[in-house]
């Protein structure tokens, strides 16, 4: 998996052929001198593993746990599935 690590909103990404590109977005007005642009690849066995992986990777950058998540009334009381076990 290939995601920006910050200025989410500002990232673009795009492929051509073989080759994939990762830049700031042509719609920006300005880019200050001491702007950092960061990109995460994480990748594992797995695709559940490997987005568990890349939560963890940006929770840690931004110094946050799973404590709202767990205790989030929607996520726990109103969440349904549509595999219709088959």
């Amino acid at each position: 998996m290939i995601s920006p690590l910050d200025h989410f909103m500002s990232v673009s990404q795009s492929t051509y052929e073989s080759i994939v590109g990762f830049g700031i977005m042509g719609s920006m007005k300005e880019i200050s001198d001491d702007m950092n642009f960061g990109f995460i690849l994480h990748f594992s066995y797995s695709i559940n593993r490997c987005f568990e992986g890349w939560g963890n990777i940006l929770r840690s950058k931004y110094d946050k746990d799973s404590t709202f998540r767990k205790k989030d009334f929607t996520n726990n009381f109103l969440g349904y599935y549509t595999d219709n076990v088959s």
